[in-house]
């Protein structure tokens, strides 16, 4: 009885010093990361600009999200934009500054 003590105990000291090594092996290996702390940009990126009348229903702006296209349109009487669900071929086809149409609605 008192053998399968010492043999259990060191079983388990072994299995404690292999989950030791394998830990420190992981750790020397593991490749080390610089973190950078100041960024500097070396250049601005281009910011597109448009000049646009706000008349009503003006495109003034496009997005996409998925599967569906959209126009920001704007609204006189609200003034403010509007999202409008539109068709593809008529998404890729209008540029902003243009006119706005119901018939564009998907």
């Amino acid at each position: 009885m008192q053998l399968n003590k010492k043999v259990m105990l060191g079983i388990v000291i072994g299995d404690i010093l292999l989950i030791f090594l394998w830990a420190l092996i992981a750790n020397i290996t593991t490749p080390k990361v610089e973190v950078i702390e100041n960024v500097e940009y070396i250049r601005e990126l281009p910011k597109e600009s448009y000049k646009i009348d706000l008349t009503d229903n003006v495109i003034v702006g496009k997005h996409y999200a998925a599967d569906d296209y959209y126009f920001v349109v704007y609204n006189k009487e609200k003034n403010k934009g509007e999202d409008h669900l539109v068709k593809y071929d008529v998404w890729k086809s209008k540029e902003i500054g243009s006119q706005f149409s119901k018939g564009d609605e998907k």
